[in-house]
């Protein structure tokens, strides 16, 4: 899922909200105590227009 919204109404800001469902990667059959990742994987960032 793909979501993007101003940054508190400043429209030379946008905030890029990446999420990732993992449930269904074979990852999760591996060893149980292993350290995994969450099934949602979220990425997040804040682009600045640049005015020119």
């Amino acid at each position: 899922m793909r979501q993007v919204s101003t940054v508190d109404n400043d429209r030379n800001q946008m905030r890029l909200v990446l999420r990732y469902d993992a449930a269904s990667l074979p990852i999760w059959n591996l060893y149980p105590p292993l350290p995994l990742p969450d099934r949602e994987i979220i990425a997040a960032t804040t682009i600045r227009r640049s005015i020119l």
